[in-house]
Order: C-alpha cells, then sequence, then structure tokens
C-alpha cells in the first residue's frame, strides 16, 4: 500500500495543497531572482515574489502537458483541479504582498 493511499481524501487534499504551495513559492522566488539578475538590467521593472509566483504559475498552467495518457474526463477534473489550487495560491500570494 502506497503513503498516499493510506490517507483519507481530505488529508490528501491538504498535503497536496501544502505541496503544491511550497512547488509555487520555490518557483516564484526563483522567478524573482532570476529577473533580477537577467532582465532588471536591461530596463524592465522589479518584479516582488508575489507577481513571480503569479508568473511562474501561469507558464506552468501555459506549458503543461500530461505525462502519461489519460481519458478526456480525468485530463479536465486534473486541469479544473491544478487551475482552482492555482487560483486560490495566486489569491493567497497576492492578498499577502499588499
Amino acid at each position: 500500500m502506497t503513503p498516499a493511499a493510506r490517507l483519507s481524501w481530505p488529508q490528501r487534499a491538504v498535503v497536496t495543497g501544502a505541496a503544491h504551495a511550497i512547488v509555487c513559492t520555490v518557483a516564484g522566488v526563483a522567478v524573482s531572482t532570476l529577473w533580477r539578475w537577467f532582465v532588471r538590467p536591461l530596463g524592465a521593472p522589479t518584479l516582488s515574489v508575489g507577481h513571480a509566483v503569479g508568473l511562474a504559475m501561469l507558464t506552468s498552467a501555459l506549458t503543461y502537458a500530461p505525462r502519461e495518457p489519460s481519458t478526456v474526463g480525468a485530463e479536465v477534473t486534473g486541469r479544473i483541479k491544478r487551475a482552482a489550487l492555482r487560483l486560490t495560491i495566486g489569491a493567497v500570494a497576492v492578498w499577502v504582498s499588499r
């Protein structure tokens, strides 16, 4: 039995949400740092970490490709879940950055 199978669905939702939040935050810090190193010297405005999180999530959403084939229903459901999770994380990032 896999560790994920031992968790109830609310526990899996919390763990998945926390993992996505951590990954999005790390990606946002990386984008913000790279922006400061490479784009800011070209005269572009500074990019805050909150905006960088949004930019990283947008890029991830636009370039997403599933790793394995799935049914149409599972694909649509997965995309809706990821979009909802990203919107929630983005809303929190905007709220925190204000």
